[in-house]
């Protein structure tokens, strides 16, 4: 079954869904999300004007080191 979804996915969107678009190294998957309450929590959040109103991938500044430094 795996095989058959990636390969509709090559088909359909023209890219390998199991290499990473930036690296071209293979993914892994670091958590699956199960709970119904959180999964509603986060689509809620993803229709949010806040959400929106933020691309996640615009560039920033590093963040800024405090004193607090363990040497």
């Amino acid at each position: 079954m795996r095989r058959t979804w990636v390969r509709l996915l090559r088909k359909v969107f023209q890219l390998d869904p199991l290499l990473c678009p930036r690296s071209g190294g293979k993914p892994k998957i670091v958590s699956v999300i199960t709970g119904p309450r959180v999964v509603d929590r986060i689509l809620k959040h993803l229709k949010s004007e806040a959400c929106r109103a933020r691309d996640p991938f615009e560039p920033r500044a590093p963040p800024q080191a405090t004193g607090n430094l363990l040497r």
